[in-house]
């Protein structure tokens, strides 16, 4: 009998000091800071590379895969890495901020390897970056990696629209946490994305990102 009383004389004292707590709360003002931090928050220095794929010749998993050996070489280089997917018969096109031709399978002869398109990129984006085993049997024998130490060099081009398409056609953008390895994760969704609406999506954008504090996933 003392126990129920000393429990009901405790239940009763919590519902008043609920009933006596104030109704609103005073909330201190925080300040809010960006989630993201950009490659280059400079549009006319911004390196974005778009790859254009024929979707009748199911070159999808090949312009991901192109995309994503990229992005792990040149995550800190490069902006954003568009996939577009085209009814233009047997394409499979490279460019450099909407300008500059990259890679053409036509002109070509033949789809790049990881290596060679990771060369034409450097050359262009990032001259004095050493590729490793990437790199021009030259290079690996006359120059040892030390990224921290060289001066970045960029060329500004103007960007321009590389995919005529209605203006409808919605874009999809993939905005990723580079320090949490979330590329491959990114390039997953960008696949699911363009396999189900591959003649209604203009476009999916990777988008590494470097996060100010903790891990984003934005799409």
């Amino acid at each position: 009998m003392k126990l129920l009383i000393f429990v009901s004389s405790l239940l009763l004292g919590l519902a008043s000091s609920f009933q006596a707590a104030p109704a609103h709360l005073s909330l201190p003002k925080t300040h809010l800071t960006p989630l993201f931090q950009s490659a280059n928050d400079n549009a006319e220095t911004a390196q974005r590379i778009s790859i254009e794929y024929c979707t009748g010749c199911r070159w999808m998993l090949r312009a991901f895969w192109n995309a994503q050996e990229l992005l792990t070489t040149f995550e800190k280089d490069l902006d954003s890495i568009t996939v577009v997917p085209s009814s233009s018969k047997g394409i499979f096109v490279v460019r450099l901020n909407g300008e500059s031709l990259l890679w053409d399978r036509k002109e070509n002869d033949g789809f790049p390897s990881p290596k060679e398109l990771k060369q034409v990129v450097r050359d262009l984006v990032k001259p004095d970056k050493f590729l490793g085993h990437s790199d021009t049997e030259e290079r690996q024998s006359s120059q040892t990696e030390d990224d921290d130490s060289v001066a970045e060099a960029s060329t500004a081009v103007e960007s321009t629209p590389v995919y005529v398409a209605d203006e409808s056609s919605p874009s999809v953008t993939i905005t990723y946490c580079t320090g949490c390895k979330w590329l491959m994760r990114a390039a997953y969704y960008g696949q699911e994305i363009l396999t189900t609406f591959d003649t209604e999506i203009k476009s999916v954008t990777l988008v590494p990102s470097k996060v100010v504090k903790g891990g984003e996933f934005v799409s």
